[in-house]
């Protein structure tokens, strides 16, 4: 349970629930129940359910979309603060458009915004260097948290600031260079263990440029058609881990002969070797022991050790 006093500061600000179970927010459909979850309507309430959090010192975790991210059994004793605003649009004041004269675009939009969402937008209105990402079912602060990407675009090479919250109310401006960037990294993941809090991406400034919208969205179409044809339509977290240089994960689980492969409702996919699917009523247990056991296989096979691309976070059922 939350702290009474913490509790009661939330709730002037938000609706706060208690004990919500997060098989309903996370893409997987799977894990156990958080102590509080709240929801940020818009830039300025994350802003102040920040400053509690902060202030308290209270654990918290912030998810979009609730992709690439997988929590346990035993559920997660902290905040979880839901930053996933449907807006985004024309007219909207949480994209905000520049144009330069050299043809270049900036792009200065809100973290919660829907990847997916803005790549359309920007695509119908001639402004190219996100269209990858039309398929991702997450927000444009978890794609910089995670250097997202997709068909040889990331977020790092169009990524011109990012806008950081850090206790004390302390903005800061950072660079992907600040970021550290590589292949689905940033520091902003990690940064918290060493510092003793997490900061939070608040907004983004996306570097575009002009191209016909027409030639962009056959280029969506045709990214949107891969997408279905490689990838399953069940319930799942997205890439579970990381390609390593030599293969892609997806190809080496499949050599390891591992698709299809099921323990209780968890499955990894017959399509995708790098998915693993919910099939009904996974728990997280059931897709740990698949993730172990594509490990142990491909290690055995190849001598390569696979890293999670997903984030875990949360209690063991035991705890």
């Amino acid at each position: 349970m939350l702290p009474t006093n913490i509790l009661d500061h939330l709730t002037k600000i938000a609706h706060v629930r208690e004990n919500e179970p997060l098989s309903h927010h996370v893409t997987i459909r799977v894990g156990g129940t958080a102590a509080g979850y709240v929801v940020a309507r818009d830039l300025q309430g994350l802003k102040e359910i920040m400053r509690v959090v902060y202030d308290n010192r209270l654990d918290f975790i912030v998810i979009g979309a609730g992709s690439n991210l997988l929590f346990r059994d035993g559920g997660f004793s902290g905040l979880v603060i839901e930053n996933f605003n449907v807006k985004g649009g024309a007219g909207d004041s949480s994209v905000q458009l520049e144009e330069n004269a050299d043809g270049s675009c900036l792009v200065k939009v809100e973290s919660g915004i829907p990847l997916a969402r803005l790549s359309y937008y920007l695509s119908r209105n001639g402004f190219s260097g996100l269209e990858w990402a039309v398929g991702i079912p997450g927000t444009i602060g978890g794609a910089v948290v995670n250097n997202a990407g997709a068909h040889g675009g990331s977020i790092g090479n169009i990524l011109e600031a990012a806008y950081i919250l850090e206790p004390g109310d302390v903005l800061k401006q950072v660079t992907p260079a600040d970021l550290e960037y590589s292949y689905r990294y940033s520091n902003i993941r990690y940064k918290w263990r060493e510092n003793g809090y997490r900061p939070v991406v608040l907004q983004v400034t996306l570097r575009l440029h002009r191209e016909s919208p027409d030639v962009l969205q056959k280029r969506i179409m045709l990214y949107s058609g891969r997408r279905r044809s490689s990838q399953p339509s069940q319930p799942s977290s997205g890439s579970m881990f990381k390609n390593p240089l030599s293969h892609t994960a997806g190809w080496l689980i499949d050599q390891a002969g591992l698709k299809g492969t099921r323990i209780g409702d968890a499955q990894i996919s017959s399509r995708h070797g790098n998915f693993f699917v919910n099939r009904g009523h996974a728990s997280y247990s059931d897709v740990e022991q698949l993730m172990n056991m594509a490990k142990d296989k491909v290690l055995q096979g190849f001598d390569i050790a696979l890293e999670e691309e997903v984030e875990i976070l949360g209690n063991d059922a035991s705890e």
